[in-house]
């Protein structure tokens, strides 16, 4: 085999934190995902939604192991994210921690990205988070990626008007 057939390439999951310089990326990146183009999401909240983006990603920039978003980098270019946050859902639930903010460009996904960030954040979550028993998100449309991948159906809500099915992780090994 000759060495034209092998190619080195550099895949890094970071934290967001030490490579700010791709927080504008990602912040766009999730304002399309997001809220771009949706047509339950007001006009103000598009417009303002991605100045938003930029000020919640940066209240990831914090000394405490969490809330904490990470990127993952090809060849130093930011190719997907993921964010573990603290987040009150509804008014009767207390502080629970959330994954939120998975997201893979239209064109790398299916190559294996998402998954892996989603393994990244669970890793770190069950390293830095000894008060939680599990770990939540919501998704529109995602649930089997989720449920495939050992993820369980906790409820339904309602975001942007939009329902949404809430999924859990455990993250303590006794309740």
């Amino acid at each position: 085999m000759s060495s034209a057939s092998c190619i080195d390439v550099s895949l890094r999951i970071c934290n967001l934190a030490d490579h700010k310089e791709h927080l504008p990326t990602l912040a766009f990146w999730h304002h399309e995902e997001w809220l771009n183009g949706r047509p339950y999401v007001p006009e103000r909240d598009k417009y303002y939604g991605f100045k938003r983006r930029l000020q919640v990603l940066r209240s990831h920039f914090v000394e405490q192991a969490l809330p904490r978003s990470f990127v993952a980098l090809y060849n130093g270019e930011p190719v997907a994210s993921v964010s573990l946050v603290y987040f009150v859902f509804t008014e009767r639930q207390k502080k629970s921690l959330w994954l939120t903010n998975l997201y893979v460009p239209p064109q790398l996904r299916r190559q294996g990205l998402g998954e892996l960030m989603l393994d990244y954040a669970l890793d770190y979550a069950l390293s830095n988070e000894k008060e939680q028993e599990k770990l939540l998100l919501y998704t529109r449309d995602k649930e089997i990626f989720y449920k495939k991948r050992g993820w369980q159906a906790q409820g339904s809500g309602r975001v942007q008007g939009q329902n949404v099915c809430i999924l859990s992780y455990p993250l303590a090994s006794s309740l």
